[in-house]
């Protein structure tokens, strides 16, 4: 039960996700306004939000013009969901969940934008690097050097022979 809570919370920050990926590169606020249909600007109900069954149940088509919907809508948010799962296996429920799904999803976020526009944004890259310079002390596995360098082990000397 708990695998289908995490591949559900997953689904939900992918749809988040999206969000990012589509007002960010644009300059967009991430808050308003509320999710609508790019080409009949109508806004999403509440049915028409829930990750991936919506996009199931709509046939990936606007509910309100029929406008066609990016696959890629429903593929962050299956994705996210199997990462959540994927972690939640690994790690469970608690500091290192927390930290390494919102890791995954900054990379899933900058990724897609890349694989998209072709755009790493700084205003995205920068401040993940200073979160996880920040983090670094707090979490065994990620000691300093490794955050800091970006290393494997090598340079915190940690490789073995």
């Amino acid at each position: 039960m708990i695998t289908v809570f995490a591949f559900v919370l997953g689904a939900s920050v992918g749809s988040f996700v999206n969000v990012v990926v589509d007002r960010l590169p644009a300059g967009q606020s991430l808050i308003r306004p509320a999710s609508h249909c790019p080409v009949c600007k109508a806004p999403l109900r509440v049915v028409d939000l829930v990750p991936v069954l919506s996009y199931l149940w709509l046939r990936g088509r606007c509910g309100h013009c029929g406008a066609h919907i990016p696959v890629r809508i429903l593929g962050v948010a299956v994705l996210s969901g199997l990462l959540f799962v994927g972690v939640w296996l690994r790690y469970g429920i608690g500091p290192g969940f927390a930290v390494v799904t919102a890791a995954r999803m900054l990379l899933l976020a900058i990724a897609t934008i890349d694989l998209e526009r072709e755009l790493i944004l700084n205003k995205v890259v920068f401040p993940s690097l200073a979160a996880a310079v920040a983090l670094a002390p707090f979490w065994t596995i990620l000691s300093f050097e490794r955050s800091f360098l970006g290393s494997n082990g090598v340079a915190a000397g940690s490789f073995s022979s």
